[in-house]
């Protein structure tokens, strides 16, 4: 192995991944974090993604805390109108092999299971700390801590999410990009009956994404076109709710009554961000939403990121230099993320307009090549 010390900022999918799957490989690995916690609602770990967790060794921790298609259909096969009546839909293509097509799970248990098998492989993880400074000297890399600790490492990598800290030192003005909408979720503890997954009305006048999860949780997703501001708990509730009141489906509504209960919304803005090829600068690189950012069109946005860390502990594991592993990882990850970004946002702009053939098109165009090994 080229590198025997690696520093990870970050603690995300991706920081977690590339973590795991380094200390796998006997590195010894460091992640600094500023906040552990993993807050957030569901996530779907799609396509090939469903590979990288079956690398990194949960995939059986995975498949029990989370939910997966009877039926072996793309997550996007369920498609309902406003009043709860199913849309025909194309096929979407599913990967050819054993595993389940996608795995829904709470992202708070997703992230438990990655940072117990992070700390099961030996990652040591720093909580409540960052970086100060990063100086590469070519041999290695200097590291100063906000704690005041100073360390050095053989790579280090910047998986500490869209606004990364790691992505301003080397790639500076790079910022994400807010899409016009912003995004509203929950979870529902014992969720309201109906049929789950996508509800849409006509003229790309809206859509709602829902999806079960283990423990009878209701996830629900919706959007709004607004400025970017910030928006307290009452304010997102109340938003929420003039989203879902076109919807007569027996499902939306229930889950409009239950706002009543001021349930925690989580309202954020859909933000892109796509770093130019290369991501990395000497022995410093970005992963991730650090590297890649993108709207929820695909759904795919936590699967590339999983991706990413495998990746790069293979690529690291194959090479004999940091340039050359680093330079084969872009040759790998590159096209692929970049579609992801920029086939989402198309979608999303699509949607706007009132095109829902047109993404239909690009939806199934992205899925053939998700499908495909990474």
């Amino acid at each position: 192995m080229i590198v025997q010390k690696v520093l990870v900022v970050g603690a995300g999918l991706a920081g977690l991944s590339a973590a795991i799957a380094l200390a796998q490989r006997g590195v010894q690995v460091t992640i600094a974090t500023l906040d552990p916690r993993a807050e957030g609602t569901s996530i779907t770990i799609t396509n090939r993604a469903v590979d990288a967790v079956e690398a990194l060794g949960v995939l059986d921790a995975c498949l029990a805390e989370g939910l997966t298609p009877a039926d072996g259909k793309s997550i996007f096969s369920a498609v309902w109108d406003g009043a709860g009546n199913p849309v025909p839909v194309p096929t979407s293509p599913i990967p050819p092999t054993r595993l389940p097509a996608y795995i829904a799970i709470y992202r708070p248990d997703l992230s438990r299971i990655l940072t117990d098998a992070a700390e099961a492989a030996g990652v040591t993880i720093r909580a409540g700390v960052s970086f100060t400074a990063l100086e590469d000297k070519g041999s290695h890399v200097d590291v100063a801590f906000t704690d005041g600790a100073r360390d050095r490492f053989d790579l280090v990598v910047g998986a500490d999410g869209a606004h990364s800290a790691v992505r301003r030192v080397i790639h500076p003005g790079i910022a994400p990009i807010y899409t016009g909408w912003m995004s509203f979720r929950l979870v529902l503890e014992d969720g309201p009956d109906g049929p789950a997954g996508f509800y849409t009305l006509p003229a790309g006048s809206g859509m709602l994404a829902t999806v079960r999860l283990p423990g009878n949780r209701l996830y629900l997703a919706a959007g709004k076109q607004m400025e970017n501001r910030r928006i307290d708990q009452a304010e997102a509730v109340a938003l929420l709710d003039t989203v879902l009141a076109p919807y007569s489906a027996p499902l939306i509504r229930a889950i409009s009554n239950r706002l009543q209960d001021q349930p925690k919304v989580f309202a954020r803005p859909f933000d892109y961000v796509l770093v130019p090829s290369p991501w990395h600068r000497g022995r410093v690189t970005v992963i991730g939403d650090a590297a890649h950012a993108t709207t929820p069109n695909l759904a795919s946005g936590g699967s590339i990121a999983l991706e990413d860390g495998v990746v790069l502990a293979e690529e690291l594991e194959k090479a004999d230099s940091v340039a050359g592993a680093l330079d084969a990882f872009m040759a790998r990850r590159y096209a692929r993320c970049a579609m992801v970004v920029e086939t989402s946002l198309a979608m999303m702009r699509r949607a706007d307009d009132g095109d829902p053939a047109g993404n239909a098109a690009l939806r199934a165009q992205a899925m053939a090549e998700l499908v495909k090994p990474y």
